[in-house]
């Protein structure tokens, strides 16, 4: 049975069609839509006989005072990436529920004292806050996920990010990119975190010292290997001796870099 031949069934109950004669064919068109017809007629019946639902004035402070303070904590509750409203489907579901059985109980029992308020208009008030509520809390909520978001991006090192992006065949990074690269890389090698692509100078390979020496870096000693990725110092990866003056401490000291392939100074980091 579809959703509209059931609504045309109601209506017919209800008393809501000005041409009856399309709903009593179906109703008289197979037994299953007589069964729904004589079924809704008696729940029909039992809904006009129980009358219109009021709240008394103690039940309806009662219901606004507990839904304001809900949705008030909901407000002032921290937002994070869960956002809150998840945790209220349950509860607006059963919100439309009492909200749409008012609305039946209001059109089969009648008007009432115009006094009154009905779940209706509670419905309605509760909507409203809702929707203004939902409103503040999801802005806050972007705002902070911003932020965090802008605050992770920042961890990574200009260095890093450079190197990913010439690795990934993107376009050839600007020289203040290039600039930040080395940089990153003489803060590892003054603080000594070496890894695969930067790794501590073996003192037993005499080609790496006599490169820097012939780049006129007499007064410096070779601490490490750079291997640079394509875009840094070439068109390739760039195997890079890493040198710093004789007198000075490793932590401070001025870092230069220089190709192995041409023993030429490429950059200097002071």
């Amino acid at each position: 049975m579809r959703d509209d031949q059931i609504e045309l069934i109601a209506a017919l109950v209800e008393g809501r069609l000005g041409d009856e004669s399309e709903a009593r064919a179906l109703i008289d068109s197979a037994p299953e839509f007589r069964e729904e017809y004589e079924a809704q007629k008696t729940a029909y019946a039992g809904l006009r006989e129980l009358g219109p639902a009021l709240l008394t004035d103690g039940e309806r402070s009662a219901l606004h005072r507990d839904l304001w303070t809900s949705l008030r904590q909901g407000t002032d509750a921290s937002p994070g990436r869960g956002s809150w409203y998840y945790r209220w489907v349950a509860v607006a579901a059963g919100m439309f529920v009492v909200v749409g059985l008012a609305a039946v109980l209001s059109q089969v029992g009648g008007g009432g004292d115009s006094g009154d308020e009905t779940f209706a208009e509670i419905g309605a008030d509760l909507d409203e806050s809702a929707t203004t509520t939902a409103a503040a809390t999801d802005g806050a909520s972007a705002g902070a996920d911003r932020a965090e978001e802008s605050a992770d991006d920042s961890v990574d090192t200009m260095s890093d990010a450079t190197a990913t992006t010439v690795a990934e065949g993107s376009s050839a990074p600007h020289d203040e990119d290039v600039a930040a690269y080395y940089a990153g890389e003489a803060e590892r090698v003054r603080s000594g975190e070496f890894g695969d692509r930067l790794q501590a100078h073996d003192e037993s390979d005499p080609e790496v010292a006599a490169c820097v020496a012939e780049a006129g870096l007499e007064r410096h000693r070779p601490v490490a290997i750079l291997i640079a990725p394509a875009g840094i110092a070439g068109e390739d990866d760039a195997r890079l001796a890493v040198a710093v003056p004789d007198d000075s401490e490793l932590a401070a000291a001025t870092v230069v870099f220089v190709d192995t392939s041409t023993c030429e100074v490429v950059h200097t980091d002071e």
